[in-house]
């Protein structure tokens, strides 16, 4: 639809003028995801492209392109989070294990890394035409 791609291409426009992206920033910010974006702020191009810069911003403090599994292998080892395979409908699973002893040994801020860590495995298993997961939380 040309009025979609309009608005993604001025989403784009927007997030340039304001700072150059990188190449990272660039692929991340293809036309699926700028579209996701739109729909969650009603279409609205200005406020799309406001809450992506935010993303992207946020994605840079916890610096996101360059966490590895190997930052986590004792959460990775005691399954604290992980990608359970995919669902029926070819959804990605993905387990969080919130265990009330993990913040007296480990921050909050570790946590949240590997958190987005797991949520970027299971968005990399996905295929182009799913756009959800499934989010399981073991607080047992």
């Amino acid at each position: 639809d040309h009025r979609i791609q309009s608005r993604v291409d001025s989403v784009l426009h927007l997030l340039r003028k304001q700072a150059p992206l990188s190449v990272k920033q660039e692929k991340f910010c293809n036309g699926s995801c700028i579209k996701r974006f739109l729909r969650s702020k009603g279409e609205n191009v200005k406020k799309a492209s406001k809450q992506l810069r935010s993303c992207l911003a946020w994605r840079d403090t916890i610096g996101i392109d360059t966490l590895m599994a190997d930052e986590f292998s004792a959460e990775l080892v005691d399954g604290v989070a992980y990608v359970a395979g995919h669902d029926g409908e070819s959804r990605p699973v993905l387990v969080l294990r919130i265990k009330q002893d993990y913040p007296k040994f480990h921050s909050q801020k570790l946590f949240t890394k590997l958190v987005a860590f797991t949520f970027e495995v299971a968005i990399q298993t996905m295929p182009k035409n799913v756009e959800q997961f499934v989010l399981l939380f073991d607080a047992s």
